[in-house]
């Protein structure tokens, strides 16, 4: 089959979790043999990013994704989609697309997250095969639990617009798709009842969970926050971190050390660790995965978003113990107690965190249950063959079906 594979951003194994989710979609279709093309939207000044992708039958870097501004942010108020939506329509991308879509006559096209859907209008006409819209998070709903948190009046009444405005955007653009895929259940649940007659299915995110596996490190940090600090939910999970949960696990274990991952740290977590010789800011690691597999306990402290989290399914393929709220690991079929651990107020999770640093029998009986589930249930290979199932059946025009 001919598939054009449409990104926000390069796929990379390495990144965001939204990059490694498209590169290993990538990586299941080529291994089915499907014939696939990589177009990514690019940020400006991007075009030499590298596309490192074995198999693919052609890549092609569209460039021209804006900044955002605090100047982009006030003109949206007199717009109709909200920001996140219209920053990417302002990449002058349709003609190309069109251009190479009747050139290569694709089978399938698939679009990689909400910010690309307005691309299947310029595909429509040229592109007669089913389109596919994969969600990697329900937009809405991390809207909605961004607005709910604000209590400043104009950061609250602005964040209420956004949510508003994608709230009415994903639920009209949904219904325009052959097909509207999830990482989970409870948000293809979400979308369904969000989209009233959007056809609506998930698949499982994967990884590689063979290597992940083989990667072999020595433990030198006690608790480890990793995470990309351009989501805001992320900042908000790093912020209710530092400030209500390390104090207390300091507290209770003055030697615990700390360590906080993510690219450009913001200035209050640079002077929390300058008051603190237990907290370390890494800024951005050059390997992810071995500064991960170093980690006693691996913290998911997250209160907003929805889709799946990409960094658990890593930490447990490494075979490290992982913490998580209720919602940082909703989406992944574990147990509390049996893959990991839950806890979702700030005195239970200082409390869980000590007692899996003090208990290094009861970390590793985790991370073992939790690296064969996601064997079982998360690797590449085996989420690609259910994909590639799923396609070949829209293709022949079946109707799309819950996928487990």
């Amino acid at each position: 089959m001919k598939i054009l594979f449409v990104t926000t951003e390069v796929p990379s194994p390495r990144g965001s979790g939204g990059l490694i989710a498209n590169y290993y979609h990538l990586r299941g279709l080529v291994r089915e043999g499907h014939e696939v093309t990589l177009v990514s939207l690019a940020p400006r000044g991007a075009a030499g990013a590298r596309v490192d992708i074995d198999g693919l039958h052609r890549s092609m870097l569209i460039p021209g994704v804006p900044p955002t501004t605090v100047g982009g942010l006030m003109a949206n108020v007199f717009q109709k989609e909200p920001f996140p939506i219209r920053k990417y329509m302002k990449v002058d991308a349709g003609s190309g697309l069109r251009t190479l879509a009747v050139e290569h006559v694709f089978d399938l096209v698939h679009l990689a997250g909400l910010h690309t859907a307005h691309l299947a209008e310029d595909l429509r006409n040229v592109v007669h095969g089913p389109m596919v819209l994969y969600e990697h998070n329900v937009q809405a709903k991390v809207h909605e639990l961004f607005y709910r948190m604000q209590r400043d009046p104009l950061r609250r009444w602005y964040a209420r617009l956004q949510w508003k405005r994608m709230l009415a955007y994903e639920a009209e653009v949904c219904r325009r798709f052959d097909c509207v895929l999830t990482f989970s259940e409870p948000d293809a649940g979400r979308l369904a009842g969000l989209s009233k007659g959007a056809r609506v299915s998930w698949l499982p995110l994967a990884v590689d969970a063979e290597r992940l596996s083989r990667i072999s490190t020595s433990e030198a940090f006690d608790v480890l926050w990793i995470g990309s600090l351009r989501w805001l939910p992320n900042i908000d999970s790093l912020r209710w971190f530092a400030d209500e949960i390390v104090p207390k696990i300091l507290a209770g274990r003055p030697e615990t050390s700390v360590a906080v991952a993510g690219s450009s740290p913001p200035p209050w977590l640079k002077k929390l660790a300058g008051r603190s010789p237990r907290i370390r800011v890494l800024g951005e690691v050059d390997d992810a995965y071995d500064l991960m597999g170093r980690s006693r306990l691996i913290v998911v402290p997250l209160r907003i978003g929805s889709g799946v989290r990409v960094k658990i399914l890593e930490a447990l393929a490494l075979r490290r113990a992982v913490l998580s709220t209720t919602l940082g690991c909703e989406g992944i079929e574990v147990e509390s107690g049996k893959h990991l651990v839950v806890a979702d107020d700030p005195k239970a999770f200082a409390g869980e965190a000590i007692r899996l640093l003090d208990d290094d029998r009861r970390r590793s009986d985790l991370a073992a249950r939790g690296y064969d589930l996601v064997l079982a249930r998360h690797d590449y290979r085996k989420v690609g063959a259910k994909m590639s199932a799923l396609y070949e059946s829209l293709r022949q025009g079946d109707t799309v079906q819950a996928t487990r």
